[in-house]
């Protein structure tokens, strides 16, 4: 901006004139002053949003499973003797013994070679047909036959004896091995039967239950437990009303029945050997099943 110089008095102007100039310069000076700017408001900024912190899901801890212990092998129960029939107690079962033990001939098929079961009432039951049949004692099953004379369905089942109750197994330790009996007089149709046919060492105990209502599903070899079901009363085979028919022997242990029936026109040659060396022939000795009933009964005293 062009500067006014100053006007000093001693110029020779009127006091008028001078005073003039000196408004002239002030309005002058004062038109040059530079105007303030109008603040402007600054636009409001607008705050960043905040985002709402977002939970995240925190993770499940793994679910521990506790580990079981291994089950422990149930060991065999050497000391327990069962009921044949299902619901009854060992003592019932003594009361409805129809048919006891009769020893037969020597070398002959006569006699009664077990008990028999059965009833027309007994506490509210009109019958003794489809009870349970029920595994006397542990073991594995021996042989079964189909409906086949005599015995209709039945089955067989092995215990050795180191397996039985100690007073039941020192009663029947007592029975010695026994030669193949001389069959050659016998009214029975026999093939011949020798004593290697039975080499083992071990003696067992065999149970013999007979006249079922049908084929028991149990096979040779399979195990079996006391008190396990394994068949229902029946009618069949050489009977004349529905009755379990029990039966018991010892003899070499690992013998198998894979097939028994006599008195058949159709009976083969293995049905035939194995009726004959399990009844006449003596390697099979036969004992009275009461005995096994009566040494149950005293241990469950």
């Amino acid at each position: 901006m062009r500067q006014i110089a100053a006007i000093h008095p001693k110029a020779g102007y009127s006091p008028i004139l001078l005073v003039l100039v000196m408004g002239l310069a002030v309005l002058f000076t004062s038109g040059c002053q530079q105007v303030a700017a109008e603040p402007v408001e600054a636009p409001a900024i607008k705050p960043a949003i905040t985002a709402a912190p977002v939970e995240l899901p925190t993770e499940e801890p793994a679910l521990v499973v506790p580990t079981l212990p291994e089950p422990t092998a149930i060991p065999v129960l050497s000391s327990a003797v069962c009921s044949p029939l299902e619901g009854l107690t060992l003592s019932d079962v003594t009361s409805i013994k129809t048919n006891s033990l009769k020893l037969p001939s020597p070398g002959k098929d006569d006699g009664h070679h077990g008990i028999d079961y059965s009833f027309w009432t007994f506490r509210g039951m009109d019958t003794i047909e489809g009870m349970g049949i029920n595994s006397v004692l542990d073991g594995i099953v021996a042989g079964k036959v189909g409906n086949r004379f005599p015995y209709g369905y039945m089955v067989i089942i092995e215990t050795p004896l180191e397996m039985l109750p100690p007073g039941l197994r020192s009663q029947l330790e007592s029975i010695q091995p026994q030669p193949v009996q001389d069959m050659s007089n016998s009214p029975l149709s026999c093939p011949a039967i020798s004593s290697t046919d039975f080499s083992s060492s071990g003696r067992s105990l065999y149970l013999l239950y007979a006249h079922m209502l049908e084929e028991v599903k149990l096979n040779p070899g399979d195990q079996v437990a006391c008190g396990e079901a394994i068949g229902q009363v029946g009618n069949s085979g050489d009977s004349s009303n529905a009755h379990l028919h029990f039966e018991a022997r010892v003899g070499p242990s690992g013998f198998r029945f894979t097939e028994m029936a006599h008195y058949l026109n159709d009976s083969s040659d293995t049905e035939r050997l194995n009726y004959c060396a399990w009844r006449i022939s003596g390697v099979f000795q036969l004992v009275d099943p009461q005995i096994i009933i009566d040494a149950g009964a005293s241990n469950s005293q």
